[in-house]
């Protein structure tokens, strides 16, 4: 891929610029490399270096692509360096972490004590040219939290697009598609709560909202399989629930598992019942302020016995803005949520990352002193 923009002084980025870059990718998108030319002007970068004198010791080409997890533009993150030893650079960068949209990188002279002599900024748009299945294409770092606009598709498109990239996995080299939360190593403290909930002998059935990749919960469906308690795994994205009612509802699950299709933000709830343990982990941390409030008062409504959410407890980041995918600590005591205290908290083994368990009444569960806070 090569890049240009009109440049000021000595820096000059050659070769045409791409109005939008094509690459194939499978479901596994291979790495991409981005090679560009730089041209500097050596005697100007010479007079420049000589007004520096002893304080000048080397010049880098620095090449940056915008961060995929702020919400500001003109943020940066660093993607490939080369010490300049002559008038034409070729700086190859490793830029794997390229998603489809509207992206932009730019490329700066820069001496070593980190001084920049000059830069320029390309725009740019990637698409994939098999990119024809849901949500191929979503613009995911498009997505924030307070300017979001759901199609009539909704979510099912931005998420099946953060599946289909491995966004939470970073290309798979983090585990659990779903995210690194969802390794088995980091759930145990969930997965004992679990344990202890259905050692009460009053569930009857999970509910287990989104199910994700299903890296976790697997583990467990042998143990309700004994005990003879039913699982329901819901998610918004289509494929998941398609490949795990293929793997797990026909064989030795069959009669334990299903999977339904659902926009928790949108749809309503399958038939829920007393006995019901309702499990939302971690999606709330990827949703607007109010999708979770009406999620909360969905779940907290239903005629589910017990309902497990996620939450931290010290963070005060409910009114960031972020990108959906890259999410952002949710605090249900504080506003706009005030949650009523649960029955028990779990450490869920991430720092400040906790399990709350709640037993319902069919009350709501949002606390009467975030009322009148203007954000319900």
């Amino acid at each position: 891929m090569f890049a240009t923009a009109a440049t000021k002084g000595a820096l000059k980025i050659l070769s045409p610029a791409p109005s939008s870059l094509h690459y194939t990718t499978p479901m596994n998108p291979p790495l991409i490399d981005l090679l560009i030319n730089v041209n500097i002007d050596l005697e100007d970068f010479q007079s420049f270096a000589q007004a520096r004198g002893r304080d000048f010791a080397g010049v880098f080409v620095i090449v940056e692509l915008d961060k995929l997890d702020s919400t500001v533009d003109g943020v940066y993150e660093e993607v490939g360096r080369v010490e300049v030893k002559e008038a034409k650079v070729d700086v190859d960068a490793n830029i794997a972490k390229i998603l489809p949209g509207k992206r932009s990188l730019r490329c700066s002279l820069v001496t070593a004590a980190g001084d920049v002599y000059d830069s320029t900024v390309v725009d740019f748009e990637v698409k994939d040219r098999e990119g024809t299945g849901r949500g191929s294409n979503v613009d995911i770092n498009s997505w924030n939290s307070l300017g979001v606009e759901v199609g009539s598709e909704g979510y099912e498109d931005y998420f099946s697009q953060v599946y289909r990239y491995k966004v939470w996995s970073d290309r798979g080299k983090l585990g659990s598609d779903s995210g690194p939360g969802s390794n088995l190593e980091v759930t145990n403290g969930v997965r004992r709560a679990i344990l202890d909930v259905l050692d009460t002998n009053t569930v009857s059935r999970i509910v287990d909202v989104p199910c994700g990749d299903m890296t976790w919960m697997v583990e467990l469906l042998p143990v309700l399989k004994d005990r003879g308690i039913r699982y329901l795994g819901i998610d918004v994205v289509s494929h998941l629930v398609e490949e795990h009612t293929a793997a797990y509802t026909n064989g030795e699950f069959k009669g334990t598992a299903e999977f339904r299709r659902l926009d928790l933000t949108k749809e309503e709830l399958p038939d829920i019942f007393p006995g019901d343990l309702i499990i939302c982990r971690h999606l709330m941390f990827h949703l607007p302020m109010h999708d979770n409030l009406q999620i909360i008062e969905k779940l907290g409504g239903s005629a589910a016995n017990r309902l497990m959410l996620t939450t931290y407890l010290r963070a005060d980041e409910n009114e960031r803005d972020f990108v959906l995918a890259m999410g952002h600590k949710v605090n249900l005591f504080r506003p706009p949520y005030c949650i009523k205290d649960p029955s028990r908290l779990v450490f869920d083994e991430q720092e400040d990352m906790y399990t709350g368990i709640w037993d319902l009444d069919g009350t709501t569960l949002l606390g009467e002193s975030c009322q009148g806070n203007g954000q319900r």
